[in-house]
């Protein structure tokens, strides 16, 4: 599951959607623009990952944080649109963009944290039991493979 969605930044850009689409890849018959935006936000998806992964477990739950939700919009909207639709369009989308890194860097760092969400990643793998613990030795292994 992605940190925001197709829809929701369509909603985010508005009717300008389209319009920087077109600007930064141009009118081609068979582009998909569905696929450009899943991509696109799987890939912004993938620089969240590596920034917080270390510090916050995952897959994070719904509902998804606003600060990280807001910087999924911003990556991929620059991913998408900002470093190929020109110097303007760049210059618009990156300074989100550096802002979202900043605050993804900040929570690796422990100075930002996320609310609602702990912050602990030591103990991810954890097991439980039921009944009388049971010791196996070499012997009693040996005696259950016959």
């Amino acid at each position: 599951m992605g940190y925001c969605t197709k829809i929701e930044l369509g909603h985010h850009l508005g009717n300008e959607l389209s319009v920087l689409l077109q600007e930064a890849y141009g009118t081609y018959e068979n582009t998909d623009n569905d696929a450009l935006l899943s991509l696109a936000i799987y890939r912004a998806d993938s620089v969240i990952d590596s920034y917080i992964a270390g510090k916050i477990p995952l897959p994070l739950d719904t509902p998804i944080p606003g600060l990280i939700f807001d910087a999924c919009i911003d990556i991929t909207t620059y991913k998408l649109v900002g470093r190929r639709g020109g110097k303007d369009l760049e210059e618009t989308f990156k300074e989100a963009h550096d802002r979202a890194i900043l605050n993804l860097k900040a929570i690796q760092n422990g100075d930002l944290t996320l609310p609602g969400i702990k912050e602990d990643v030591t103990n991810l793998i954890r097991s439980t039991t039921t009944g009388e613990a049971k010791t196996f030795t070499k012997e009693t292994l040996d005696e259950l493979m016959g």
